[in-house]
This record gives structure tokens, sequence and C-alpha cells, in this order.
């Protein structure tokens, strides 16, 4: 089953030397520690990305050490600080 995810999205507007209207820059990473951030020249490339990675599904957890729960609700575990919600 794939994990959600959460990305933090930064959107610059960039004004060209000649005083040109904006043109834009993105950056996304996820919202996770030790994440890396990306960045884009187009919204094209951004949206390509998150799709890609979406499309990967299940990704290795960062931390092999289990973590354990820190209560359940209805039977399902919660887990602790830094484990999947």
């Amino acid at each position: 089953m794939a994990r959600q995810r959460s990305y933090i999205l930064r959107c610059m507007p960039v004004r060209g030397a000649s005083g040109d209207s904006p043109s834009w820059r993105f950056s996304i990473q996820e919202a996770a520690p030790r994440s890396r951030r990306r960045a884009f020249t187009s919204i094209e490339a951004l949206l390509d990305h998150v799709c890609e990675d979406l499309a990967a599904g299940e990704r290795p957890e960062r931390d092999d050490r289990a973590k354990p729960p820190i209560g359940t609700i209805d039977g399902q575990e919660l887990a602790g600080a830094g484990g999947e919600e």
C-alpha cells in the first residue's frame, strides 16, 4: 500500500533584467526531516515530478529501526514520532 505524502511547495516570481512580467520558479520537498528540496522552472516539470513520485509507490522507510506504537484507535496502532501516519 502506498504511503501518504505531504509536500512543501514554494512559488517564487522572478523578474527578468529588462523588467518584463515575472516568470515563476518553483521548489518542492517532502514535509519530512532530511528531505531534499527540488527546484523547477515550469509548473509542468513540477507536476511531472509529483506524478512520478506518487506513481513510484511504496518506498523504504528512512529509518530501519522499528518505532513502538503510541496507542490504538479501533484496533489500529498509531505510529510514534517519525513513523507512518
